[in-house]
């Protein structure tokens, strides 16, 4: 199991996923620098798929890139994927800094 490089910041965060031209809602329940933690009910994908995000940011749609690095099943019967982001558009970096700075 590889270790996670990069603070994580807990939110609750409407999104939608999808690969192919199918898009799946979602709840992002935690995101770095590097990656997002979504929770949802649609699982197919396999590991390494990739994956393209909208994401609500200061009142317009981000859309990142990213893999599918893992799927889980939380203690609480929440299921969701672990989605390692690729290239980050700076946008999402200094988003991610401004939440830094509120906790």
């Amino acid at each position: 199991m590889s270790e996670r490089s990069a603070f994580r910041i807990p939110i609750r965060l409407n999104m939608r996923y999808g690969e192919n031209g199918t898009y799946h809602d979602g709840i992002v329940n935690n995101m770095s620098e590097s990656g997002i933690c979504v929770l949802t009910e649609h699982i197919s994908m396999t590991d390494n798929s990739l994956l393209r995000i909208e994401l609500p940011v200061k009142n317009k749609h981000l859309i990142l890139s990213g893999k599918l690095a893992r799927v889980f099943q939380s203690r609480f019967n929440k299921r969701g994927l672990g989605i390692m982001l690729i290239d980050p558009p700076q946008e999402y970096i200094d988003y991610i800094e401004e939440l830094l700075l509120t906790l």
